[in-house]
């Protein structure tokens, strides 16, 4: 059974209670070396199930063209290719956490009411947000062309820093976040999404009325 407009009203209003107050930025060096190692284990996992199925269909078409000469063994070559992806994932963590140490100083986003607040500090424009007007909140790896559904597949920690863009006709200047750098920031980005959602929903039937 469908929601009323009524009904997604109420579920907006209570998903915004929840993110009332502040979201501060991760200065635990503990939690930051954490999220990066899952970031990197994302990234190796990722790049080899890319890696296979790229062999595989490259595999299949060169040997049904006859054109198959392959001159080291498969072990060998995978084997090489996880070592060598190993290193850019080294690389990638190490990423995460510089880019995590940059925005050590930053103030925390602030919620209040409906709307969201990000004063980052001095020298820095105040980005906002009313919350009643989000309509989408994509982030710059898993909404893209290539490798995406991967992301997706690998779930939040693979897009743990990748920026989220949060879309917002009225508001020019809307925060873009990236999750890994916040204490909560996984859960800050769940709540914007289902808010975003909802909002499509009552714009929707808004529309057909």
């Amino acid at each position: 059974m469908s929601e009323s407009r009524d009904e997604l009203i109420a579920r907006r209003d209570a998903l915004i209670e929840q993110l009332q107050g502040e979201w501060a930025v991760d200065t635990n060096w503990k939690s930051i070396a954490g999220k990066a190692v899952r970031l990197g284990l994302c990234l190796w996992l990722g790049g080899m199930i890319f890696l296979f199925v790229f062999f595989v269909v490259m595999y299949s078409i060169n040997k049904y063209n006859g054109t198959l000469n392959i001159q080291i063994s498969i072990i060998d070559f995978f084997a090489f290719m996880a070592l060598f992806l190993l290193g850019l994932s080294l690389m990638g963590s190490c990423c995460a956490m510089i880019q995590t140490w940059f925005y050590r100083n930053k103030n925390p986003i602030q919620v209040e009411g409906e709307l969201l607040l990000w004063e980052k500090g001095k020298g820095f424009v105040t980005e906002k947000l009313h919350l009643e007007s989000l309509s989408e909140v994509a982030d710059t790896l898993s909404t893209g062309q290539g490798a995406s559904w991967i992301f997706r597949m690998l779930g939040s920690s693979a897009t743990m820093y990748s920026k989220h863009i949060l879309v917002s006709k009225i508001d020019k200047n809307a925060p873009r976040i990236t999750p890994g750098v916040f204490q909560n920031g996984l859960e800050l980005i769940y709540l914007l999404k289902e808010i975003a959602e909802l909002n499509r929903n009552i714009n929707s039937m808004n529309q057909s009325e």
